[in-house]
């Protein structure tokens, strides 16, 4: 039975924290302790006053606990503690959607980190490597072959295969996304950008070729 910990780096000479979570938090700790002293670490607000304070006015606080946690509690006691204590957090708490929100200038930031490094030849050699090393591996091909029965997890080029609940809920959270006007705009807008690019429409029609395609194989007379 695994313990999923809600934890605060807290600044005792202001009362403001930084709320993470993990399942190993004194390897957590360790890791945020040595981003801040290299200066590396993701949170700039919490970086800024490690600086500016020093390292002896933080401490390490586990501040809930689950044990044998499923995701959603993970998740909401996390977005719960966020939202009460988390002052150095840039990722805020909607409770009621029960989803962490990103400021605009941090989802560009990501955004434009992780376009830069797939452009780079190294970490697609390595995203490469790593592929192969998992399909060479029987047990870890097992896995993926099974995932499409699943319906967990999407394979390239296979169909797959969901549950009737999975089906259910997957309905329910896309009525969600389309009611809201906002994101049905945003939805809506990307959607006409990808289509008007010819190389988007190129890529998509090769993939729905290749669906196709697995699928009339895997399932004779389709």
């Amino acid at each position: 039975m695994r313990t999923f910990s809600v934890y605060a780096i807290r600044n005792r000479k202001t009362g403001d924290a930084y709320v993470g979570s993990s399942f190993r938090t004194a390897r957590r700790w360790k890791e945020h302790q040595w981003a801040l002293i290299n200066g590396h670490h993701a949170c700039p607000a919490l970086l800024a006053a490690w600086n500016e304070h020093g390292p002896e006015a933080f401490e390490f606080v586990v501040i809930w606990t689950i044990f044998d946690a499923n995701k959603a509690a993970m998740v909401q006691s996390e977005l719960f503690w966020i939202d009460k204590v988390g002052t150095y957090n840039a990722v805020g708490a909607d409770l009621e959607r029960g989803k962490f929100v990103l400021p605009q200038t941090l989802k560009e930031a990501l955004g434009e980190r992780n376009r830069t490094r797939q452009r780079q030849p190294k970490y697609r050699d390595l995203a490469g490597e790593h592929s192969k090393r998992r399909w060479e591996d029987l047990f870890e091909r097992a896995k993926l072959m099974d995932a499409p029965k699943r319906g967990k997890h999407h394979i390239k080029g296979m169909p797959s295969v969901k549950s009737p609940e999975q089906w259910a809920d997957h309905s329910e959270k896309m009525k969600t996304v389309w009611a809201d006007p906002e994101r049905r705009q945003k939805l809506e807008a990307r959607r006409a950008a990808r289509w008007a690019d010819p190389e988007a429409k190129a890529r998509q029609g090769e993939k729905m070729r290749a669906y196709h395609a697995a699928r009339r194989a895997r399932l004779p007379g389709v």
